[in-house]
């Protein structure tokens, strides 16, 4: 869970004193499961099976895809796509 807390800076010696900033706190890490069902809880027509099977396949395209890049990285020296 990611909760915003809105801070001024104070410091005189910046161009940004005074002026206000959104600063990222973390108050928990959620599993898979977890996220499954806090997103069923919000007006979804999905069960919380569904949610967590999307999320899953999610997850391992990502893996996929940073094996690839870094295979690509690895045997080009410098890859651009």
């Amino acid at each position: 869970m990611l909760e915003l807390n809105i801070s001024q800076n104070n410091n005189t010696y910046t161009s940004a004193y005074g002026k206000y900033f959104a600063r990222v706190e973390y108050k928990k890490t959620m599993s898979i499961d977890d996220m499954a069902k806090h997103m069923a809880e919000h007006n979804t027509p999905f069960s919380v099976g569904t949610i967590a099977g999307i999320l899953n396949e999610k997850n391992q395209i990502i893996f996929v895809f940073l094996l690839a890049y870094s295979y690509l990285c690895s045997e080009n020296e410098y890859y651009k796509p």
